[in-house]
């Protein structure tokens, strides 16, 4: 597929001249390529995830690399479920397309004396199918700010998601409660003020705290120095 097919001692040479081609060579241009991504590369798509099943598999073949190669010209093998029941393979597959699934195949094993062989022939079922799972979404760009997690915003006092009116709505008593009773908000709003007890200021317990002692202070009310030092108190297990 080109001039040479070369192997370089370390990764770093190879990524070095992937990342220089082309190079000029004279009045010459060389490509430097990946030895999958030659001029026979194509891109395929796999339009099925199905199981198949194959009847009367031999039973001296039912083993992984059989299975692979048998589905190998149509798709590629996923996973095999092998259980107890030798009379047919399960296989789950990528599908190229259900029409490359053969109605049915033929296993032949030959020999070197006089050339004689043997053949089964194994009927195909496509057991059911589904399109392969799609890409993820495009991710969001980065933030201008370069922040990723941001704080969160602002928060309702309330359940957002509640329904305004709700009977059980914490903003109140819900419209459908007063309509039921037959108030209007004027109603309810004189309802609620006769309702509230009224606040006197004068009969209020004095829940303030008592003037902090002046013990550590001068005429100048400049604190003194803590002369006193306090005992230490030491309990023995003994």
């Amino acid at each position: 597929m080109g001039l040479g097919l070369y192997q370089f001692e370390s990764q770093v040479q190879r990524e070095s001249l992937l990342a220089a081609s082309p190079i000029q060579f004279g009045q010459w241009l060389i490509h430097v390529q990946k030895h999958d991504e030659a001029r026979n590369l194509r891109a395929c798509a796999y339009t099925r995830e199905s199981w198949i099943m194959f009847l009367g598999f031999p039973l001296d073949y039912q083993l992984l690399e059989f299975v692979r190669a048998v589905v190998a010209p149509f798709g590629r093998l996923l996973n095999w479920l092998e259980g107890p029941n030798k009379s047919r393979v399960l296989a789950k597959c990528l599908l190229l397309s259900p029409e490359c699934v053969p109605r049915s195949l033929v296993i032949s094993q030959g020999t070197l004396i006089g050339g004689a062989g043997r053949s089964w022939s194994v009927p195909v079922f496509i057991i059911n199918g589904q399109f392969p799972d799609v890409f993820p979404q495009d991710e969001d760009p980065v933030p201008f700010y370069g922040n990723p997690h941001p704080g969160n915003g602002f928060v309702n006092d309330a359940n957002p998601n509640a329904p305004q009116g709700w009977q059980h709505e914490l903003h109140g008593i819900a419209q459908q409660v007063q309509a039921d009773h037959g108030h209007n908000a004027t109603q309810m709003a004189d309802i609620q003020e006769e309702l509230q007890a009224p606040v006197d200021a004068a009969v209020l317990p004095d829940d303030g705290w008592d003037a902090w002692p002046i013990e550590n202070q001068d005429q100048n009310h400049v604190v003194q120095d803590q002369d006193i030092i306090q005992e230490q108190e030491s309990i023995t297990f003994d």
